[in-house]
């Protein structure tokens, strides 16, 4: 039987669970079938994709503007600290005019 991409991609992925390298040759005993032709070409395959999937990735992040939560939590705190130093100053001047 013909091994496809799909079982090759499973056993790279169960390889590397287990700790192990998933070579051509460690692929081809885990699977217990097909040729180390075949088993490399998807490997490579599989790795150029993968790689393609965290570049494009990486694109993502670095061109996404900030989360609108991220700024509005940091305005909200800036406005609470500014608050707290308000109020202090209301107190020194209370305690200034008793």
């Amino acid at each position: 039987m013909a091994i496809s991409k799909i079982d090759v991609i499973r056993a790279v992925n169960a390889l590397n669970k287990e700790g192990t390298k998933p070579s051509s040759s460690n692929v081809l005993e885990y699977l217990g079938e097909g040729s180390l032709t075949t088993i490399t070409k998807f490997i490579k395959e599989y790795t150029t994709e993968m790689e393609e999937e965290l570049e494009m990735e990486a694109r993502k992040q670095k061109f996404r503007p900030k989360p609108i939560f991220e700024d509005m939590t940091k305005m909200f705190m800036d406005m609470e600290k500014r608050i707290r130093e308000l109020e202090a100053q209301v107190k020194e001047l209370q305690k200034e005019k008793d």
